[in-house]
C-alpha cells in the first residue's frame, strides 16, 4: 500500500502577505474609483443658484461650545422657495443674516445643500483620495513582502 503524497505549497509566508495585500489594495483602489466616480456624478448634477442666510441656528456641544448653523433659503427651479439648515456650523459665525450666498444643490434632492466656495468641494474627495493612497501603500507593500519572498530578479 502506497502513501498519498503530501504535495507542499511554494508559497512562502511573503508570498502569501502579498496575495494578502493585493486583494486588500485591489478592495481599496475599487472603493476610491467608485467613491471619486459618485463625487464626478454629484458635481455634474448640482445646480448652482444664489441663496440667502435667512437665520442662524445655535448648536452647542458636549462640551459646552457653541456653533452658529445658517439656514438657507433659495428657489427651486419651480419657483418654490426652500430653506434648509446646513450641518456646517462655526464660532464666530462665518454668514450674517439676510447675506446673499452661492449655493449648489442635488436637483434630486434639494437638502443636500452647501454653499459654493473654495472650502465645499475638497471634503467630498476625502474618502476617495483616503482609500486611493492607501490601495496604493498596499500595492507597494505587497510588491515589497513579493520581493523579499525572492521572485523579484
Amino acid at each position: 500500500m502506497t502513501r498519498p503524497t503530501v504535495r507542499k505549497s511554494n508559497l512562502s509566508p511573503e508570498k502569501l502577505i502579498a496575495l494578502l495585500f493585493v486583494c486588500i489594495a485591489l478592495l481599496m483602489l475599487t472603493v476610491a474609483v467608485v467613491a471619486g466616480g459618485q463625487v464626478v456624478s454629484l458635481y455634474l448634477r448640482e445646480v448652482r443658484t444664489t441663496g440667502a442666510v435667512t437665520a442662524l441656528t445655535t448648536r452647542v456641544t458636549a462640551n459646552g461650545d457653541v456653533f452658529y448653523h445658517p439656514v438657507i433659503t433659495f428657489r427651486l427651479p419651480d419657483g418654490a422657495r426652500h430653506s434648509v439648515e446646513l450641518a456646517e456650523g462655526s464660532d464666530p459665525p462665518a454668514y450674517a443674516v439676510d447675506q446673499s450666498v452661492p449655493v449648489v444643490y442635488d436637483p434630486e434632492r434639494p437638502d443636500h445643500v452647501r454653499i459654493a466656495s473654495s472650502f465645499s468641494l475638497p471634503p467630498l474627495w476625502i474618502l476617495p483620495a483616503i482609500t486611493g493612497f492607501l490601495g496604493v501603500a498596499f500595492l507597494l507593500a505587497a510588491s515589497l513582502a513579493w520581493w523579499i519572498g525572492g521572485q523579484f530578479p
